[in-house]
């Protein structure tokens, strides 16, 4: 059995082209370039580099990014302070907070994220969002791919974290996490296994079944070992899978969002 390896790098490529031209058409038509603003607390690594990533992408496009960088013992009512004060400005178009946080702010994670208005979550990370979460949106992109019908069993490793969550919310699929009881039995029986844990090649090749879509979300490095691709006929590796496409799906939220402040600041 051949298997399909997702390029995350040239599908994000023409989500970007189409972005590009959204934003020069929001020039052309409103004279607003968007603009998005990172909140980054601490010095986490993989947070360092996606957000490098991101404001990358974003140059790429035409947008404006900037990074807000807060020090790992600040307040939570310093960060919310910050985010109320961009969305009440009008040349802010979305906000955004690089997760995780530090370990003192986790448990204030819902409250800042809370407080972003509702309009400028384009990260989509809000209970009452407005925007997909782009790396829903990437992984959907990718099963749309895969050819999939919506029969299939999902199984999602890491249902608790951020990107998990929305989906088991959203979708029909079975939730597990890193410790959860005869994980192997529970992986196995997955027509497709969408990983985000974190954890690095927690996914071995004796824990599915020959011909299954694997999505792997684990980041900076793959929650699948790569032996275990011989075994599945669709595969999103790491890096270059949906990482950069999750990336340019923010971008587009960001567009959107700017479009529909222009609207409403010109009705």
């Amino acid at each position: 059995m051949k298997t399909v390896v997702f390029n995350g790098k040239e599908y994000a490529k023409r989500i970007e082209n189409e972005v590009a031209q959204k934003v020069r058409d929001l020039k052309n038509d409103f004279d607003i370039t968007p603009k998005l603003v990172s909140i980054l607390v601490g010095k986490n690594v993989s947070s360092v580099l996606y957000t490098k990533l991101k404001k990358q992408a974003a140059q790429r496009v035409g947008v404006k990014f900037k990074i807000k960088k807060f020090n790992s013992n600040t307040k939570a009512s310093e960060i919310m302070k910050y985010i109320t004060q961009n969305n009440l400005d009008d040349k802010t178009h979305g906000i955004m907070v690089q997760l995780p946080l530090p370990a003192n702010l986790a448990q204030s994670t819902k409250h800042i994220v809370q407080s972003i208005a509702e309009n400028k979550d384009v990260d989509g990370l809000r209970e009452d969002r407005g925007f997909v979460h782009p790396t829903v949106k990437a992984i959907l992109s990718a099963l749309d791919i895969a050819v999939f019908s919506g029969k299939e069993k999902i199984v999602v490793v890491g249902s608790k974290g951020m990107v998990g969550s929305k989906l088991i919310k959203n979708y029909e699929a079975v939730g597990v996490d890193k410790n959860t009881k005869n994980l192997e039995k529970i992986t196995k029986s997955a027509d497709i296994l969408i990983s985000c844990t974190g954890v690095p090649n927690l996914i071995k090749k004796n824990m599915v079944k020959e011909g299954v879509l694997i999505i792997d979300v684990g980041a900076p490095k793959g929650d699948v070992d790569k032996g275990t691709y011989k075994k599945a006929k669709f595969v999103t590796p790491v890096p270059g899978g949906i990482g950069p496409v999750g990336i340019s799906y923010l971008l587009e939220n960001l567009a959107q969002a700017a479009y529909n402040q222009a609207i409403i600041h010109t009705s």
